[in-house]
């Protein structure tokens, strides 16, 4: 019985001898608690005087850290006794359930510690606490409060931006003077220099990060590109790896990033003539240029229809068939299509009659001829716009001044054509697809989609300027 009193309790064990059963216990007990005070029995009797009764307090936890970090106040201090403020000066915290040094809350304990033990911090704090105090009373009563502060917007709405995370927005809009609603006018307006269209980062997470910005800046300022499509350009940053986006999102950031391309087209019309498979469907026709020195160059070209590759090509300074006869006969052989059922599509010009004719109707032949237009409804356009690309995008360029530059400038540009992806091919190129590659819509997809989804993370960990 003895032990649910203090140690210190002026209660004898003897006085309990003086209750003859429990019940009676009970009673002098109840006597003996009134309304926090514990009436202690005179020996003679039952004459009783009044003692205080203690009670053991609980204390909040976060006393123990104050303790540690010697923040207690003087009232704290006098409530605690000192042999429990020395326990908890010495406890390890590790100990605690629910401690973890790594915790934000905790893993500068230490620093602050020493900060709050050094004299000299303590002095330069007090210091800086009083010049801000003067200067926050000072521009209470600045004229001109309201332009001047508009006029320095962006570095208050990034200062603001920086210590946010630390003082809470609210608060530290309030040591700015100026309004949460304001803060975020401003930053609204503010440009982010880092950005192709001006925006905050943070605030637009899924642009393009500032790396896929210099990738596409970096192949759409290559000199060896400039003769590219923009597509054709896409699906090479897909296939070299470099970054994945969709095409529109492309086209939106090259008509920023990249040099003008002044590219005149015509309306779009309906789908031609398209083989299912290559070497089945073959177009050829001949085009004319015109260099510096006055003369003409006839090029005479190949193509494949599935595949859009260039089979074979040739330049001459005459009109005639044999030119074309030539290329026919060596792309024959190059791809062995002697005895292979292929239809040629070509015009009506007398520079495919005549020769060409007559090699086409050599007996055990399989090649058929098509006059576009005569023959079958469909147009020979697939080659009149290869004629296009080549002339527009690699020789026009050059300002050619003579037969021989032609012919130097066929032998690199045709390999490039043949060898870079294709839009039409969804990324490859018309020699992958002649080898046997299908054209697949969906063939970055999911590169594209994993990006997209890394892209906000990455621009809220990149600050740009303003934040």
């Amino acid at each position: 019985m003895a032990g649910i009193f203090p140690a210190n309790s002026l209660i004898k064990y003897s006085f309990f001898k003086k209750a003859p059963n429990f019940h009676s216990f009970v009673i002098i007990l109840f006597l003996y608690i009134h309304k926090g005070k514990l009436i202690h029995p005179n020996r003679k009797g039952l004459q009783m005087n009044l003692i205080p009764f203690k009670i053991k307090n609980s204390y909040h936890t976060a006393l123990v850290l104050k303790t540690q970090l010697n923040l207690l106040s003087t009232l704290e201090k006098e409530m605690i006794p000192r042999s429990t403020r020395h326990d908890w000066k010495n406890r390890d915290l590790n100990s605690m359930i629910g401690y973890d040094e790594n915790d934000p809350i905790f893993k500068n304990l230490n620093l602050y510690k020493k900060a709050l033990e050094s004299k000299t911090f303590i002095k330069a704090f007090k210091s800086l606490f009083s010049l801000y105090s003067f200067y926050n009373s000072l521009s209470e009563n600045i004229q001109g409060k309201r332009r001047i502060w508009n006029d320095r917007k962006k570095e208050i709405a990034s200062l603001i931006e920086k210590i946010a995370p630390f003082f809470s927005l609210k608060r530290a809009c309030r040591f700015m003077k100026i309004s949460v609603q304001r803060y975020r006018r401003w930053k609204k307006e503010i440009h982010c220099v880092s950005s192709a269209f001006n925006l905050c980062r943070k605030l637009h997470p899924k642009q393009l990060t500032i790396e896929e910005q210099q990738i596409i800046s970096k192949y759409l300022k290559n000199p060896e590109f400039f003769n590219w499509p923009l597509r054709s350009l896409f699906y090479k940053i897909l296939k070299d790896g470099s970054a994945f986006f969709s095409l529109a999102t492309f086209y939106k950031y090259a008509k920023v990033l990249g040099p003008a391309r002044e590219i005149i087209r015509k309306a779009r019309r309906r789908t031609g003539i398209r083989a299912s498979s290559p070497l089945t469907l073959l177009h050829m026709d001949t085009t004319i240029l015109r260099v510096q020195d006055g003369s003409k160059v006839y090029i005479h070209f190949i193509m494949d229809n599935f595949s859009r590759a260039i089979l074979g090509w040739k330049a001459s300074v005459e009109w005639n068939s044999k030119n074309t006869l030539t290329n026919l006969q060596e792309v024959c052989e190059k791809f062995n299509l002697f005895y292979k059922p292929i239809r040629l599509l070509c015009d009506d010009g007398s520079e495919n009659a005549g020769e060409v004719d007559s090699f086409l109707n050599r007996p055990g032949l399989f090649i058929k001829k098509l006059i576009a237009q005569v023959d079958i409804h469909f147009s020979n356009s697939m080659v009149e716009a290869l004629n296009k690309i080549m002339k527009y995008r690699f020789l026009f360029p050059k300002n050619l001044a003579s037969f021989q530059d032609v012919i130097r400038t066929l032998e690199t540009a045709v390999p490039i054509y043949n060898s870079r992806p294709s839009g039409v091919l969804f990324g490859y190129s018309p020699n992958e697809v002649l080898n046997g590659a299908i054209p697949d819509r969906l063939l970055f997809s999911e590169q594209i989609k994993q990006a997209a989804s890394n892209r906000p993370k990455i621009n809220s960990g990149d600050a740009c300027g303003s934040c």
